[in-house]
């Protein structure tokens, strides 16, 4: 069986604030080697993001690496989120990892 792991997950600010533009960093390997195939979704407290037409945001793996750029809205509340990134491709199970993003 081949393995897939979403090796960082990694934001630029992982404190941030309302309103502000943030960068989420993602790393796909399969046994230690980048993958080319498939997308990273992000969601934030289960929701998935999305951009100002309603449309999902995601970004194609390439090299292993996925980013996507994603602006707080100012309605965001000061607290703790969970953000969760979600591989997934035609030829594999979906997989995510979390990591706790600040608002302030």
């Amino acid at each position: 069986m081949v393995q897939y792991y979403l090796h960082h997950l990694h934001t630029i600010y992982i404190t941030a604030t309302q309103g502000q533009n943030i960068t989420i960093n993602i790393q796909v390997t399969q046994d230690q080697n980048p993958v080319n195939t498939g997308k990273i979704i992000i969601k934030i407290n289960g929701k998935t993001i999305k951009d100002a037409n309603g449309k999902v945001i995601f970004a194609k793996v390439t090299n292993g690496i996925a980013s996507i750029e994603y602006t707080l809205p100012e309605s965001m509340k000061a607290k703790d989120y969970t953000l969760t990134a979600i591989y997934t491709s035609i030829d594999n199970e979906k997989i995510e990892t979390t990591k706790i993003l600040t608002v302030i």
